[in-house]
């Protein structure tokens, strides 16, 4: 019993703490791109293009803040072996073999 309540607090702080680390890089990669479109390309567009460019840039780091979180949490699961400490989020639904 209390090694499930542990787990189940083990994996809310975990996820927590992925929140916390995907949310600084959505940050980080907007405001370094903002900060090279900015430098080099914005002064010489037109309005309307670079709201265009910021909204793609603001969707294309969503797109990669999400391909790296998904990598280090799957490194991290492997590398400490996660699933030892952490409940499972989603759980499988066994069917039954009579319908």
């Amino acid at each position: 019993m209390v090694q499930q309540v542990n787990r189940k607090v083990n994996t809310i702080l975990f996820l927590l703490a992925a929140t916390l680390f995907n949310i600084i890089i959505i940050v980080l990669i907007f405001v370094v791109g903002f900060a090279l479109l900015g430098q080099f390309l914005l002064p010489y567009l037109g309005v309307v293009l670079r709201q265009l460019i910021l909204i793609v840039l603001f969707c294309g780091s969503l797109i990669v803040s999400y391909l790296i979180y998904s990598k280090s949490m799957r490194w991290l699961t492997t590398r400490y072996s996660l699933e030892n400490y952490l409940e499972p989020i989603f759980r499988s639904k066994k069917r039954g073999k009579g319908g």
